[in-house]
Protein backbone atom coordinates (compact mmCIF):
# COMPACT_ATOMS: atom_id res chain seq x y z
CA UNK A 1 0.00 0.00 0.00
CA UNK A 2 2.89 2.53 0.50
CA UNK A 3 4.12 1.64 -3.19
CA UNK A 4 0.28 1.63 -4.41
CA UNK A 5 -1.39 4.58 -3.15
CA UNK A 6 -5.06 4.09 -4.11
CA UNK A 7 -5.27 0.37 -2.96
CA UNK A 8 -7.23 0.46 0.04
CA UNK A 9 -8.00 -2.76 2.31
CA UNK A 10 -11.77 -3.28 1.87
CA UNK A 11 -12.20 -6.63 4.84
CA UNK A 12 -9.76 -8.26 7.08
CA UNK A 13 -10.78 -11.84 8.22
CA UNK A 14 -9.37 -14.89 9.51
CA UNK A 15 -8.74 -16.58 6.02
CA UNK A 16 -7.59 -13.40 3.99
CA UNK A 17 -7.03 -9.82 3.40
CA UNK A 18 -9.00 -8.12 0.52
CA UNK A 19 -7.98 -4.81 -1.01
CA UNK A 20 -9.23 -2.69 -3.86
CA UNK A 21 -8.07 -0.21 -6.23
CA UNK A 22 -6.62 1.74 -8.94
CA UNK A 23 -3.17 1.08 -9.53
CA UNK A 24 -0.82 2.83 -12.44
CA UNK A 25 0.80 0.88 -14.87
CA UNK A 26 4.14 2.61 -16.01
CA UNK A 27 6.12 0.60 -17.89
CA UNK A 28 8.72 0.56 -20.86
CA UNK A 29 10.14 -2.48 -23.04
CA UNK A 30 11.21 -2.80 -26.43
CA UNK A 31 10.84 1.12 -27.13
CA UNK A 32 6.82 0.26 -25.95
CA UNK A 33 5.24 2.50 -23.03
CA UNK A 34 2.42 1.61 -21.29
CA UNK A 35 1.10 4.55 -18.64
CA UNK A 36 -2.70 3.55 -17.59
CA UNK A 37 -4.92 3.13 -14.26
CA UNK A 38 -6.40 -0.46 -13.38
CA UNK A 39 -8.88 -0.79 -11.23
CA UNK A 40 -8.65 -3.85 -9.12
CA UNK A 41 -9.00 -6.27 -6.39
CA UNK A 42 -6.91 -8.27 -4.81
CA UNK A 43 -7.62 -11.49 -2.48
CA UNK A 44 -4.42 -12.25 -0.16
CA UNK A 45 -4.63 -15.65 1.43
CA UNK A 46 -3.62 -16.04 5.51
CA UNK A 47 -2.08 -19.06 6.73
CA UNK A 48 -3.13 -20.85 3.35
CA UNK A 49 -0.53 -22.49 0.83
CA UNK A 50 -2.54 -20.83 -1.72
CA UNK A 51 -1.02 -17.78 -3.75
CA UNK A 52 -2.52 -13.78 -3.82
CA UNK A 53 -5.37 -13.74 -6.21
CA UNK A 54 -6.25 -10.60 -8.53
CA UNK A 55 -9.11 -9.39 -9.96
CA UNK A 56 -10.17 -7.12 -13.04
CA UNK A 57 -12.22 -5.32 -11.19
CA UNK A 58 -12.75 -2.78 -13.85
CA UNK A 59 -13.22 -5.32 -16.58
CA UNK A 60 -10.45 -3.37 -18.24
CA UNK A 61 -9.46 -6.65 -19.80
CA UNK A 62 -11.21 -8.46 -22.87
CA UNK A 63 -13.52 -11.14 -21.42
CA UNK A 64 -11.99 -12.75 -24.74
CA UNK A 65 -8.62 -12.63 -23.51
CA UNK A 66 -7.13 -16.38 -22.98
CA UNK A 67 -5.33 -15.49 -19.69
CA UNK A 68 -8.71 -13.81 -18.27
CA UNK A 69 -10.62 -16.09 -16.02
CA UNK A 70 -14.41 -15.69 -16.17
CA UNK A 71 -14.93 -14.32 -12.95
CA UNK A 72 -12.65 -12.27 -13.89
CA UNK A 73 -9.50 -13.39 -12.10
CA UNK A 74 -6.25 -12.77 -13.77
CA UNK A 75 -3.52 -15.65 -14.63
CA UNK A 76 -0.50 -14.67 -13.83
CA UNK A 77 1.74 -17.58 -13.76
CA UNK A 78 1.50 -21.17 -12.59
CA UNK A 79 1.24 -21.31 -8.74
CA UNK A 80 3.84 -23.43 -7.92
CA UNK A 81 6.30 -20.93 -9.60
CA UNK A 82 5.00 -17.92 -7.36
CA UNK A 83 4.84 -20.24 -4.70
CA UNK A 84 8.96 -20.64 -4.46
CA UNK A 85 9.46 -17.00 -4.83
CA UNK A 86 7.76 -16.17 -2.12
CA UNK A 87 9.51 -18.89 0.14
CA UNK A 88 12.41 -17.39 -1.31
CA UNK A 89 12.13 -14.00 -0.25
CA UNK A 90 9.55 -12.07 -2.43
CA UNK A 91 7.70 -9.36 -1.22
CA UNK A 92 4.13 -8.46 -2.14
CA UNK A 93 5.37 -5.68 -3.25
CA UNK A 94 7.84 -7.48 -6.08
CA UNK A 95 5.07 -9.57 -6.66
CA UNK A 96 3.11 -6.52 -7.66
CA UNK A 97 5.86 -5.37 -10.00
CA UNK A 98 6.96 -8.41 -11.49
CA UNK A 99 3.68 -10.55 -12.05
CA UNK A 100 0.78 -7.90 -11.86
CA UNK A 101 2.36 -4.97 -13.75
CA UNK A 102 3.87 -7.28 -16.16
CA UNK A 103 0.66 -8.87 -16.56
CA UNK A 104 -1.28 -5.67 -17.48
CA UNK A 105 1.47 -4.70 -19.79
CA UNK A 106 2.05 -7.95 -21.64
CA UNK A 107 -1.67 -7.65 -22.07
CA UNK A 108 -1.36 -4.03 -23.55
CA UNK A 109 1.40 -4.95 -26.07
CA UNK A 110 -0.83 -8.19 -26.93
CA UNK A 111 -3.77 -5.93 -28.23
CA UNK A 112 -1.50 -4.04 -29.96
CA UNK A 113 0.72 -5.85 -31.33
CA UNK A 114 -0.54 -9.99 -31.60
CA UNK A 115 2.28 -11.39 -29.89
CA UNK A 116 3.20 -11.80 -25.99
CA UNK A 117 6.41 -9.88 -25.29
CA UNK A 118 7.19 -11.85 -22.74
CA UNK A 119 6.49 -15.41 -24.04
CA UNK A 120 3.18 -17.31 -23.20
CA UNK A 121 2.53 -20.06 -20.69
CA UNK A 122 -0.11 -22.32 -21.86
CA UNK A 123 -2.44 -23.42 -19.28
CA UNK A 124 -3.83 -26.46 -17.80
CA UNK A 125 -1.32 -29.42 -17.30
CA UNK A 126 0.19 -28.58 -20.50
CA UNK A 127 1.06 -25.51 -19.34
CA UNK A 128 2.92 -27.14 -15.73
CA UNK A 129 4.52 -30.17 -18.28
CA UNK A 130 5.81 -27.35 -20.32
CA UNK A 131 7.30 -25.30 -17.38
CA UNK A 132 8.99 -28.86 -15.94
CA UNK A 133 10.27 -29.28 -19.01
CA UNK A 134 12.16 -25.78 -18.80
CA UNK A 135 13.56 -26.94 -15.39
CA UNK A 136 14.58 -30.49 -16.29
CA UNK A 137 15.63 -29.42 -20.20
CA UNK A 138 13.83 -31.58 -21.84
CA UNK A 139 11.54 -30.03 -24.75
CA UNK A 140 9.41 -33.68 -25.14
CA UNK A 141 6.60 -33.15 -22.40
CA UNK A 142 6.01 -37.05 -22.71
CA UNK A 143 9.81 -37.92 -21.08
CA UNK A 144 9.02 -34.61 -18.58
CA UNK A 145 6.68 -36.58 -17.36
CA UNK A 146 8.52 -39.89 -16.67
CA UNK A 147 11.20 -37.85 -15.52
CA UNK A 148 8.32 -36.06 -13.03
CA UNK A 149 7.73 -39.74 -12.34
CA UNK A 150 10.99 -41.04 -11.25
CA UNK A 151 11.79 -37.76 -9.01
CA UNK A 152 8.32 -38.40 -7.31
CA UNK A 153 8.40 -41.77 -6.83
CA UNK A 154 11.82 -43.33 -6.35
CA UNK A 155 15.84 -42.29 -4.59
CA UNK A 156 18.28 -40.52 -7.07
CA UNK A 157 20.01 -43.15 -8.62
CA UNK A 158 22.73 -41.90 -11.42
CA UNK A 159 23.75 -45.51 -12.77
CA UNK A 160 19.98 -46.26 -13.86
CA UNK A 161 19.13 -45.09 -17.31
CA UNK A 162 17.60 -42.27 -18.06
CA UNK A 163 14.06 -41.76 -18.48
CA UNK A 164 14.53 -39.48 -21.49
CA UNK A 165 15.54 -42.88 -23.50
CA UNK A 166 18.31 -41.45 -24.45
CA UNK A 167 20.21 -44.43 -22.96
CA UNK A 168 22.88 -43.01 -21.32
CA UNK A 169 23.39 -43.03 -17.58
CA UNK A 170 20.84 -40.51 -15.34
CA UNK A 171 23.95 -38.75 -13.96
CA UNK A 172 25.60 -38.18 -18.22
CA UNK A 173 21.80 -37.38 -19.13
CA UNK A 174 19.43 -35.31 -17.13
CA UNK A 175 20.53 -36.00 -13.99
CA UNK A 176 22.02 -32.89 -12.63
CA UNK A 177 18.60 -31.44 -13.37
CA UNK A 178 16.85 -33.88 -11.78
CA UNK A 179 19.34 -34.57 -8.79
CA UNK A 180 17.95 -30.23 -7.93
CA UNK A 181 14.42 -31.50 -7.03
CA UNK A 182 16.36 -33.79 -4.40
CA UNK A 183 18.15 -31.11 -2.96
CA UNK A 184 15.20 -28.75 -2.53
CA UNK A 185 12.35 -29.44 -0.42
CA UNK A 186 9.74 -27.42 -1.38
CA UNK A 187 10.48 -27.88 -5.43
CA UNK A 188 10.34 -31.42 -4.32
CA UNK A 189 6.72 -31.33 -2.77
CA UNK A 190 5.61 -28.92 -5.17
CA UNK A 191 6.98 -31.08 -7.71
CA UNK A 192 4.51 -34.29 -5.89
CA UNK A 193 1.25 -32.13 -5.55
CA UNK A 194 1.52 -31.00 -9.48
CA UNK A 195 2.37 -34.62 -10.61
CA UNK A 196 -1.07 -35.76 -8.41
CA UNK A 197 -2.37 -33.15 -10.25
CA UNK A 198 -1.33 -34.15 -13.90
CA UNK A 199 -2.41 -37.38 -13.29
CA UNK A 200 -5.56 -36.41 -11.94
CA UNK A 201 -6.22 -34.50 -15.08
CA UNK A 202 -5.14 -37.53 -17.04
CA UNK A 203 -6.96 -39.78 -15.35
CA UNK A 204 -10.51 -37.87 -15.84
CA UNK A 205 -9.59 -37.67 -19.34
CA UNK A 206 -9.36 -41.64 -19.85
CA UNK A 207 -12.36 -42.04 -18.09
CA UNK A 208 -14.05 -39.76 -20.54
CA UNK A 209 -13.42 -41.51 -23.29
CA UNK A 210 -14.32 -44.91 -22.39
Amino acid sequence: MQCYKELKVVTVEASQIKLSGNIEINREWNDVRLNKDYSITIIIPIESNQVPYVIDAGNQIDSSYPHRYKDGGLCLEIDTVIKLKFLNGMTLSEWMLNYVETYFFSYEYFKRYGVFPFGERVHGIIGLLDYYGEKLNETDLTKTYYLMRYIATKPYRGHFKCLCGSQKHLRDCHGKYVIAYYNNFDAYEFLKQDLSLIEYTLYKVRKGKE
